[in-house]
């Protein structure tokens, strides 16, 4: 010991604990040698597999990573969703139209939510700035009297096609139930739909064209169009 310290110094002394360790796991049991070898991953940079979990993350497309916790709803005080559901209700129509991006399209009035502002990359978790645009929503729905209204999930193309659209669906439940629970929309109005990377709006070769794909989308069907299916525009 006294020779590793004059001539490695701190380095030599961590080196030779980390080959301690390293005999301690080969030669303990299947149970033990777990424990050791979590000891000596570092938190949050090295996972079991000696993979760094920051790479990982960054490199996984966004259905991979459906699992990743995000701020959500625990987040925002009953305060703040009661706040910008009486700021949304002192707005116009026109005002309310504008804030939601609002435009006409042959199967109704159209509203997009991007995805950085409801949801955090990979999660179905609501951010907690997607209060405003839902307040928002809420309350078009209400002065519209609408019927039959789809809320519209859509992924970008990475990733298992199958998971792409199982997470654009479960996107789409989680807007509606947070329109039936905040907004006082009726549960049978809306209908949640997940089409994952089927209908993109941009090229999914750019991370920009890959971030408009990922969306929700609300259509507000006008009375002639209730029972017309979605059209490619939409």
């Amino acid at each position: 010991m006294r020779y590793i310290d004059s001539c490695f110094g701190q380095a030599g002394r961590s080196l030779l604990a980390l080959l301690v360790m390293v005999g301690a796991a080969a030669a303990a049991s299947p149970g033990t040698r777990r424990e050791v070898s979590a000891k000596m991953i570092v938190a949050g940079s090295v996972s079991e597999e000696g993979v760094s979990t920051t790479s990982r993350a960054s490199n996984e497309p966004e259905a991979a990573q459906h699992d990743t916790p995000a701020a959500g709803p625990e987040s925002v005080s009953q305060e703040t969703i009661d706040a910008a559901k009486k700021a949304a209700a002192a707005k116009s129509t026109p005002e309310l139209k504008k804030s939601l991006g609002m435009k006409e399209g042959e199967g109704g009035d159209l509203a997009e939510m991007p995805n950085d502002v409801m949801f955090d990359f990979g999660s179905d978790t609501l951010r907690p700035q997607a209060v405003t645009v839902l307040a928002d929503l809420g309350e078009m729905i209400r002065r519209m009297h609408s019927r039959d209204i789809r809320v519209i999930g859509h992924t970008d193309s990475d990733g298992p096609v199958k998971v792409n659209f199982e997470l654009s669906k479960r996107r789409a439940q989680v807007v509606s139930e947070w329109l039936i629970r905040e907004g006082g929309t009726p549960r049978t109005t809306l209908i949640p739909l997940g089409l994952g990377p089927d209908r993109p709006k941009a090229s999914n070769d750019t991370p920009s064209g890959r971030m408009q794909n990922r969306r929700v989308e609300i259509v507000m069907p006008k009375a002639e169009s209730v029972d017309r299916p979605i059209s490619e525009k939409e």
